[in-house]
């Protein structure tokens, strides 16, 4: 049984759980998300929530509950990263460092550049001990700080269709960036390519509906519907870019 598969069935498994008392689940990622999305899709009383912390997040914490929550009920803290030099802070290294201490990725939400200050969301449960143990990022020094007020930031995509003749990502490299195959595969094949922030070397693998896909140096791309084939057989694909 594969990683997704396991994570489909434990997902299953809370349905009845449910019934009993509303479930709050981490962090998950687009793909992780829209698995949970078609494991309640026929359930007529048990409906599955997702926020994660502001408008078109990437990562979402998810509530299964037989009523409709609140914002509050998903315990997200939006954390302030404070410097004490005028930087710039990656997301890379943002993250890597929260890492380091010792967290699991499914605690921490989106990492965002908001009005010049760069900030992350976690679990409310964990945002003390990030704010007294994460005191570097990188090799300069910072201080967290929890942040109160409502986060506006918003992702906006522009929207195009493309024709392609398979799901294969170096089909979908080579379309959205306006490639040649040869060079889309050299870039997969390079490591600069993630598919849901997992770097794929495999020019054959497979991208699903929902996915982001990432190109060092070229920007990220959501993957949107498959809205149908043309006469010649090629899919007629979404993708959306971050305007």
């Amino acid at each position: 049984m594969d990683v997704l598969e396991a994570f489909k069935n434990r997902i299953y498994d809370l349905k009845y759980d449910a019934y009993q008392k509303d479930i709050l689940l981490p962090f998950y990622n687009l793909e992780q998300q829209d698995i949970i999305k078609r494991c309640f899709k026929k359930n007529e009383d048990i409906k599955v929530y997702f926020y994660g912390g502001y408008l078109n997040s990437e990562y979402k914490r998810v509530i299964i509950s037989l009523n409709q929550p609140n914002n509050k009920d998903f315990m997200i803290s939006t954390m302030q990263i404070n410097t004490f030099e005028d930087v710039t802070l990656g997301h890379r290294e943002i993250l890597g460092s929260i890492l380091a201490l010792g967290l699991k990725r499914e605690v921490i939400g989106d990492i965002i550049n908001y009005n010049n200050q760069s900030y992350f969301f976690t679990t409310s449960k964990m945002a003390p001990f990030i704010k007294e143990n994460l005191v570097k990022i990188g090799n300069k020094n910072v201080k967290i700080e929890e942040y109160f007020a409502d986060v506006t930031y918003e992702v906006k995509y522009a929207e195009q269709t493309v024709f392609i003749a398979s799901m294969r990502i170096d089909n979908i490299l080579a379309n959205a960036y306006n490639l040649g195959r040869k060079k889309a595969q050299e870039l997969i094949l390079d490591g600069l390519v993630k598919i849901n922030h997992e770097v794929i070397v495999n020019p054959s693998k497979i991208v699903k509906v929902n996915s982001l896909l990432s190109t060092r140096g070229k920007g990220r791309i959501l993957i949107g519907d498959i809205l149908g084939k043309t006469k010649s057989g090629n899919l007629i694909l979404t993708i959306k870019k971050p305007v």
